[in-house]
C-alpha cells in the first residue's frame, strides 16, 4: 500500500506499507524523493511523526540528492552508453511495464513507448541494469587483477568479494579479505588499480599511517596524489 503526502518544508513524501518491514525507515534518492517504509501494523500518523523528527536530516539529504541529480546521466533512447563489455539498448513496446535484462553483452530496456525517457522509475530501472552489468564485469575482472598485483608485489590475501557499497571503493578485513566495489569498473584503469593496491597494502598495514603511505607510494608512484584524484569520482553518481 502506497500513499503520497505533502509535508510542509519537506514536500511530497511516499509512504509504503510493507509486510517485510520491521520498523519505520526513510530513504532519500535522486529523482525518487523521500520514501518512508513502515510495517503493516503502523498507521500513517506514526510515519508522519517520524518524518517530522527526522526533518533536518531529510532536508540535508534532499539537498545532496539535488546536487547528485544535476550530475547524474539521464539515459535516453537516442543516446549511446556502454560499460566495458555491455551496451545499453532501448526497446519501446506496447506493454505498460518496464523490463530490464542483461544478456550476451546487452542491457536491454523494454518500456512503454509513450513513457518519457526521464521518468524516475525508468531511470532507476536502467541504473539497476547497468549495476548488474558492472557486477558481472567486476566478478570476472577484479579477482584476477587482485591476484596479479598480489603476486607481483608479494602480498598475501584470503579472498575477494564484490559488493555494491554506497560509500566505499574497497576495504580489507582483519583476516585479509578484500572487498571491492563493483563501481570500480567505472573508474579509469589507473584509479581502479590504485584501489586494488590500496586494499592489498592494508594486508600489511591496517591503518593509514606513515608506513602505509610509504609502501603504497613505493608501489604506485604517488599514492596520495592518486587518492586525491579518486575523490573526483562519486560511487553513486553515474
Amino acid at each position: 500500500m502506497i500513499k503520497k503526502i505533502i509535508i510542509e518544508d519537506i514536500g511530497e513524501i511516499t509512504i509504503n506499507k510493507s509486510k517485510r518491514a520491521r520498523h519505520v525507515s526513510i530513504r532519500v534518492k535522486p529523482r525518487t524523493g523521500v520514501m518512508v517504509t513502515v510495517p503493516i501494523g503502523v498507521n500513517y500518523d506514526k510515519a508522519i511523526e517520524f518524518v517530522h523528527k527526522k526533518a533536518d536530516w531529510i532536508s540535508r539529504q534532499l539537498e545532496r540528492t539535488k546536487r547528485m541529480e544535476g550530475k547524474q546521466t539521464v539515459f535516453t533512447r537516442d543516446m549511446e552508453h556502454s560499460t566495458i563489455s555491455h551496451r545499453l539498448v532501448f526497446s519501446p513496446w506496447e506493454k505498460k511495464k518496464i523490463e530490464v535484462t542483461v544478456y550476451n553483452g546487452i542491457i536491454k530496456v523494454k518500456f512503454p513507448a509513450a513513457m518519457a525517457d526521464n521518468n524516475s522509475i525508468l531511470q532507476e530501472m536502467i541504473r539497476k541494469g547497468i549495476v548488474e552489468a558492472l557486477r558481472r564485469e567486476a566478478k570476472k575482472f577484479l579477482p584476477k587483477r587482485v591476484e596479479e598485483f598480489a603476486s607481483k608485489n608479494g602480498f598475501t590475501f584470503n579472498r575477494v568479494s564484490i559488493r555494491n557499497s554506497k560509500t566505499r571503493w574497497g576495504s580489507c578485513s582483519s583476516r585479509n579479505n578484500i572487498n571491492l566495489n563493483l563501481h570500480i569498473m567505472r573508474l579509469p584503469e589507473k584509479l581502479a588499480d590504485y584501489v586494488i593496491l590500496h586494499e592489498l597494502t592494508h594486508t600489511v598495514h591496517k591503518n593509514h599511517g606513515k608506513e602505509f603511505w610509504s609502501l603504497l607510494t613505493e608501489i604506485t608512484g604517488d599514492g596520495k596524489e592518486l587518492a586525491k584524484e579518486l575523490r573526483n569520482y562519486d560511487i553513486q553518481i553515474f
